[in-house]
């Protein structure tokens, strides 16, 4: 009869080699070893959890949620679990429910190198939400934490360039933000540049916002975001007329 030690050591085995074969992009080949991972540990939260994030990979969210919430159940106190709960609810458009996961990940306050990343998921959250002052601390928070998170640098920027409500529209500060995230990126990226041209139009900089807005449109045609190239091309109509981005 097989000893219980023998099977977890099995079952780490097989989920170390899901995670290297995902860390590939050979999802298929990880959800496998996921798979039988489980059937050695079927408690194993963290395993329930690299599956999870697989079959995310993969675009199976649904199946992905089942795995984050029998993760969850497992390791109730695991914050990268809650995390990445929190991300495949935010995917199905399950704000509220991944709002609380971020929370619960949070709460465990311990301040490491997934803790921006955290703040920085729970502000897009909230921005779904259209909270958008709460969303801007939970920028602020990930930005206090990780200066160079460039994903944080962008949505901060684009939310003090673009939100309806006045009180919280900073021009300055969202172009300084939107500089600094467009060459950390190394102006490549077009919803930075995107980012930036609104950033321009906030401070009355249009001709700035048409050419940043423009480079943004070229790159988005290269990567057929067709989505995006739409979005851009009611940018540039408005910067054309002198009209920022509201």
């Amino acid at each position: 009869m097989e000893l219980a030690p023998n099977r977890i050591e099995r079952a780490e085995v097989q989920s170390n080699m899901g995670n290297a074969l995902l860390q590939k992009g050979l999802a298929d080949e990880a959800i496998v070893q996921f798979q039988q991972a489980l059937e050695l540990a079927p408690a194993d939260g963290i395993i329930h959890s690299d599956y999870g994030n697989a079959l995310l990979r993969k675009g199976l969210v649904d199946e992905a949620i089942v795995q984050f919430q029998q993760a969850s159940e497992s390791a109730p106190n695991d914050r990268i679990i809650h995390n990445d709960y929190g991300n495949a609810l935010l995917r199905k458009g399950l704000v509220d429910e991944a709002i609380v996961q971020f929370q619960k990940a949070l709460d465990s306050g311990v301040e490491d190198a997934y803790a921006p990343s955290i703040h920085y998921n729970l502000g897009n959250a909230f921005r779904k939400k259209k909270l958008l002052g709460e969303a801007v601390a939970q920028y602020r928070e990930a930005l206090r934490r990780e200066p160079r998170l460039v994903a944080a640098l962008d949505n901060l920027a684009w939310t003090l360039a673009t939100a309806p409500d006045a009180s919280l529209r900073n021009g300055s500060q969202a172009l300084k933000l939107a500089m600094q995230a467009n060459q950390l990126s190394g102006g490549r990226d077009p919803i930075v540049l995107r980012t930036l041209a609104a950033a321009y139009a906030e401070n009355g900089q249009f001709s700035k916002a048409f050419e940043s807005a423009k480079s943004a449109l070229e790159l988005a045609n290269t990567q057929r975001n067709q989505a995006l190239v739409e979005a851009l091309q009611h940018d540039l109509s408005l910067y054309q007329k002198g009209l920022p981005y509201r």
